[in-house]
């Protein structure tokens, strides 16, 4: 089974919400899923034409997902222009949530997330597969 964390958005309570919701995803998880389970982690990118069609109809939301305060450009490989979580601080709360996925969901193999080093991903990989 495969599961899509994401997209994670940096809100005042997103990681107690994650908390919360990873708690509630393992409580409910049978022998069976819990031994084949993996999982890609996805903070949020954003851009400026979404950004003013939200605006249209949910500014609210809107005020949690554009943070210039937070966020840099990133040039997407399609060539549009995004924003993204500032480099630095979404390492930070990658760490952070990767941390949190291991103690709650100790079985399951984080097998992509944007920022993750080769290394901690091979770990994993290793880590699930048995191999030394």
């Amino acid at each position: 089974m495969h599961v899509n964390f994401s997209p994670i958005i940096l809100t005042p309570t997103w990681f107690e919400d994650w908390t919360d919701l990873l708690l509630q995803i393992d409580a409910a998880l049978s022998p069976a899923t819990t031994a084949q389970i993996a999982a890609e982690v996805i903070f949020l990118t954003h851009n400026e034409a979404l950004h003013e069609t939200n605006l249209g109809w949910h500014t609210k939301a809107e005020e949690l997902l554009w943070r210039p305060d937070l966020q840099e450009p990133k040039l997407s490989q399609n060539g549009q222009l995004n924003v993204r979580y500032r480099a630095n601080q979404k390492r930070m709360h990658l760490d952070r949530f990767l941390a949190l996925a291991d103690r709650v969901l100790p079985y399951c193999c984080i097998c992509y997330a944007f920022g993750l080093g080769i290394d901690r991903l091979r770990r994993s990989v290793i880590a699930m597969s048995g191999m030394k």
